[in-house]
């Protein structure tokens, strides 16, 4: 009995063996791979010119076949930090040769190609996972990369920065990593050493005055950890800035502050140069020493960081009044002091947008924001005052098309759905009230907020630029676009704006009815009911009305 036993027993378990090898010979997958990942195509090579619905350069994963025999992608997928697999089809990947996935969340037009429907994103450490049925073949973490750079994998496994090389071999020479800093932004008590990490044998540059270390003249190599301290002792930089060459004297003249009315934090920038010689993407952070939320009324802090030349350079500077000031006052000597005169700030359209990086502290120290974006300057005559108004901008060509945050307590759509991200906001001076309380404008808007007119949100912060306190602010939501299809529901295409006797958004028939409109109500009667029946038709003539009363109660002459 004892034999036959183990005779069953050992029968049964080469059972289960048989099972086990035969259940793992149906489940392996075929041997491909993720070769290369390009989270932001750059569209340089004709090979990955794909767009997606919204005419954009879609992101792309380039998948290889190391065997002598054609494979399927039937049974594949891929998805993106977790979410929903993305069956790639039964599209064949030829022995040793690639095949493209073009990757967006905007999807695509008649899709005759692989692809999946979630864009990959070059300034978040997206993970992509690819797998075969249930089965997890590969996971891959990226770090937040450049525009038009790819991660790679080699002969080893490993992966690594370079070039795109889209059907084609990867290439051998490294980009930059992207550096990582040990401890993150925000507000310390004590001072501390900051440590900067990269791949091995890549040189880590490092800038503390706002400028880009891949391009600064005024770069460092990293060699050992620097020391991050109070800084209440440190001269003003930008603070010594001649006022005359940022203002127009026709308002109160500006005396420059003592240092100890400045604090400061340390802006780090830093990027690696790999064994191309190209450095990948450049990571900024602000650091304060004895500088919080809480030295400042609570209020939240905002830190620019930018090359100081984007801001006070003669020729290209948005904040001063430059060049442009220069020319005009050599041909117009007894031109009129005001707030309208050319100057560098008046200029206005994307050639006067420069690149910055932007942190928003809220009142407890949170990092809420810290991504790169586009900077304005922006107002009417307080362009022209020492303390100027900011729009910040965020563009897919910087990296992030929104900001995803709430500045607002309670803004919302029309139908009471929170709104939490927009794609531009204003750090306002005060505008008219720029030299006095700053925050009147804010206020009105607060009291009349239920009157049936749109108002602007606002709460107030700090600023500083590049590491120097540059005093109160309101952040204030954007009349844009974007503002409007999010609080009204609508899409973007059936938005309309007319500012400053000009269409902004919006198509040629739209300023043609606008200007039909005005010109019936500025040429007709209105005392004629027929007339006013159609004007209103024309116009909800009742929040005209709101906001009529609205401006002569608060008296706006402006």
């Amino acid at each position: 009995m004892g034999l036959k036993r183990v005779s069953v027993i050992g029968l049964c378990l080469a059972a289960v063996a048989a099972v086990v090898m035969l259940a793992a010979v149906i489940i392996r997958p075929p041997k491909i791979y993720i070769s290369e990942i390009c989270p932001s195509n750059s569209e340089t090579s004709e090979k990955t010119a794909m767009q997606d619905k919204n005419g954009e350069p879609s992101d792309w994963i380039e998948i290889y076949n190391p065997t002598n025999k054609d494979i399927s992608l039937t049974g594949f997928s891929l998805s993106k930090n977790g979410g929903g697999d993305q069956p790639l089809g039964g599209y064949v990947v030829k022995a040793h040769d690639y095949i493209i996935v073009y990757c967006s969340s905007a999807g695509f037009e008649n899709a005759d190609f692989p692809h999946a429907d979630f864009s990959i994103g070059k300034v978040s450490e997206a993970e992509i996972i690819l797998k075969y049925d249930s089965l997890q073949c590969e996971s891959i973490k990226l770090p937040k990369l450049n525009k038009g750079v790819s991660y790679s994998k080699n002969a080893k496994g490993e992966m690594y920065v370079s070039e795109p090389t889209p059907l084609a071999a990867n290439a051998e020479k490294t980009i930059g990593d992207t550096p990582v800093f040990s401890q993150a932004a925000g507000s310390y008590e004590k001072a501390f050493d900051l440590e900067i990490t990269a791949g091995e044998s890549q040189t880590v540059y490092y800038t503390t005055d706002g400028t880009d270390p891949a391009t600064s003249d005024t770069r460092k190599v990293y060699e050992n950890a620097l020391r991050i301290d109070d800084r209440s002792d440190d001269e003003n930089v930008l603070s010594a800035y001649d006022p005359m060459k940022i203002q127009l004297d026709y308002r109160d003249s500006i005396k420059l502050p003592d240092k100890s009315a400045v604090d400061k934090g340390t802006v780090i920038r830093a990027c690696a140069e790999g064994t191309s010689g190209k450095c990948g993407k450049t990571v900024t952070a602000t650091y304060f020493v004895d500088v919080s939320s809480a030295d400042h009324n609570d209020l939240p802090i905002v830190s620019i960081t930018t090359d100081p030349d984007g801001l006070f350079n003669e020729k290209t500077g948005i904040y001063c009044l430059g060049d442009v000031y220069k020319e005009y006052d050599e041909e117009n000597p007894d031109h009129p002091w005001n707030g309208s005169i050319p100057a560098n700030y008046n200029q206005r359209g994307r050639e006067w947008e420069k690149e910055c990086y932007v942190e928003y502290f809220d009142s407890e120290g949170n990092s809420l924001i810290s991504q790169d974006c586009g900077i304005r300057i922006q107002g009417g005559w307080s362009r022209a005052d020492y303390q100027k108004s900011f729009r910040l901008y965020a563009r897919n060509d910087y990296g992030k098309n929104s900001f995803d945050t709430v500045f607002w307590d309670s803004f919302t759509d029309v139908n009471g759905e929170a709104i939490t991200s927009c794609k531009t906001f204003v750090l306002r001076n005060g505008g008219n009230d720029a030299n006095y309380s700053k925050f009147k404008d804010m206020m009105i808007q607060n009291m009349v907020s239920g009157r049936g007119v749109e108002t602007q949100q606002g709460t107030a912060c700090v600023l500083f630029i590049d590491g120097e306190y540059w005093g109160l602010y309101t952040i204030q939501s954007d009349y844009s676009d974007r503002y409007f299809a999010d609080r009204y529901n609508v899409a973007k295409s059936n938005v309309a704006m007319y500012k400053n006797d000009e269409l902004s958004e919006g198509e040629a028939e739209d300023e043609k009815l606008f200007n039909d409109m005005y010109k019936f109500i500025t040429e007709n009667d209105m005392s004629i009911e027929e007339n006013y029946r159609k004007a209103c038709a024309m116009i909800d003539m009742d929040n005209l009305v709101e906001y009529a009363a609205t401006e002569m109660y608060i008296f706006n002459d402006d």
